[in-house]
């Protein structure tokens, strides 16, 4: 009798740990769980239309302009007066607010055209003005805006080529396929200033030799170094340069602008930045006004117009 009491308690403490372990089990795999949401009811509600007299000033407040406008030509219309309109159509926003358009045709070639334009928004306080360059085709009597550049002779080479661009007609373009620069052979055609093929190849040298001594054991001073670089002109002359170097497969606006003077034959590097540059830097070297219109004068504190 007494060893069956015994087993009898030995089974029932056997129970009790079995049940608790099963128990701490369920708990474990329910906590893991993951929370099922119950369904919840869709309510559409309809939006709310705007009335057409609002449409129309939000419209005015942020215009959608065409990526590649076109406009038929009228008889009698000139290529300025047909690249003002492309433009508008481009940027809608500078006919809403009355910018003034100059267009100069500088290639016209039958069915393509190239030129420069200058906008200016006509205000007397935040005035802003600039210069860029519009590639133009045409097919089937209409005119085509392919592209404008603010940065010199520069587009997307696909966009050269779905427009046909004649090969001599084509400047520096950027690949959006293989991600880089495709550097043009026509440095004659585009700028006409006596700057050749050998000064870009000049000058990237002489920035890496600037690059190296000015941020020589800086930390990332190799950020240039041992890569492919291409030159972007925005502005040049047979002795004067202002652009931008690019690192290949990277596209960026933002990149420091780079000024250079060429001096017994050699080119060399006073600037890379992204602020004005100091009139102390570029006045001794007689930058024309064409490469860099305007310093900052240190000792009167504000910015300078170079004549």
């Amino acid at each position: 009798m007494q060893n069956k009491k015994i087993s009898t308690a030995i089974g029932t403490i056997v129970i009790l740990i079995v049940a608790v372990t099963v128990g701490m089990l369920v708990w474990k795999i329910e906590k893991n769980q993951p929370i099922v949401e119950q369904p919840q009811k869709i309510v559409n509600i309809k939006k709310q239309e705007t009335p057409p007299e609002i449409n129309k000033q939000n419209n005015q407040n942020v215009p959608e302009g065409e990526e590649f406008p076109s406009i038929l030509a009228e008889p009698n219309m000139s290529m300025e007066d047909i690249v003002k309109q492309l433009i508008f159509k481009r940027s809608p926003e500078w006919e809403i607010k009355n910018y003034s358009i100059s267009v100069t045709v500088e290639t016209n070639q039958e069915n393509h055209a190239i030129g420069r334009f200058i906008y200016d928004n006509n205000k007397k306080e935040h005035h802003n003005t600039a210069e860029g360059i519009w590639f133009a085709a045409k097919e089937d009597q209409s005119w085509t805006l392919v592209g404008t550049s603010y940065t010199g002779y520069w587009g997307i080479c696909q966009d050269f080529k779905k427009y046909k661009f004649p090969t001599n007609m084509i400047p520096d373009c950027w690949d959006i396929e293989k991600n880089i620069l495709i550097d043009t052979t026509n440095t004659i055609k585009f700028y006409t200033s006596g700057f050749t093929k050998s000064d870009k190849t000049e000058i990237i040298k002489s920035f890496l030799d600037h690059y190296k001594k000015t941020y020589q054991g800086s930390e990332g001073r190799d950020f240039y170094l041992n890569k492919d670089l291409y030159l972007k002109i925005d502005k040049s002359t047979d002795k004067y340069f202002k652009g931008r170097i690019l690192i290949g497969g990277i596209e960026n606006h933002s990149t420091p602008y780079t000024l250079a003077v060429k001096e017994n034959e050699q080119w060399k590097i006073l600037l890379q930045s992204q602020d004005i540059p100091l009139c102390s830097i570029v006045e001794p070297y007689k930058f024309p006004s064409e490469i860099v219109d305007k310093c900052y004068d240190e000792i009167n504190k504000k910015e300078k117009d170079i004549n």
